[in-house]
């Protein structure tokens, strides 16, 4: 679409064409960027869901200390272990959902510069190289 919107304007002037090439990448930019908001809150959200998860298990360890008191570490431990797990969790949903979105952001910003440098390659294959 964007070589298009070069192409399209090629037989009039060349502040016409860069307008519509303007146009074209600004209209390209979401259909590359759709989801990333996505994908950075789950990576954002993972930790903190794992963080309510341990502050659960922290406050089940206090109700079963309070009724049963602590003589018992196999029940004192079900409480650590919901807290231990959430936790755990939580990072192994972030950490790889993160990465996946730096990639992609990288691979993003790589699509779109060489849009751009290709589109001005046409254009000034088409209208010459002064400005």
């Amino acid at each position: 679409m964007v070589l298009f919107a070069v192409l399209n304007r090629a037989r009039e002037t060349r502040e016409d064409a860069e307008r519509s090439l303007q146009e074209a990448l600004l209209r390209e930019q979401p259909k590359l960027d759709r989801r990333m908001g996505l994908l950075a809150a789950m990576g954002t959200i993972a930790p903190l869901l794992g963080l309510l998860g341990t502050v659960t298990g922290i406050i089940t360890l206090f109700t079963v200390i309070t009724e049963v008191g602590t003589n018992d570490a196999r029940v004192l431990a079900g409480g650590i272990s919901e807290a231990l797990v959430t936790t755990e969790t939580g990072l192994v949903i972030a950490i790889p959902v993160m990465i996946l979105h730096g990639l992609l952001s990288e691979k993003i910003e790589k699509v779109t510069s060489e849009m751009y440098v290709q589109s001005m390659a046409l254009m000034n294959k088409i209208f010459g190289k002064e400005s």
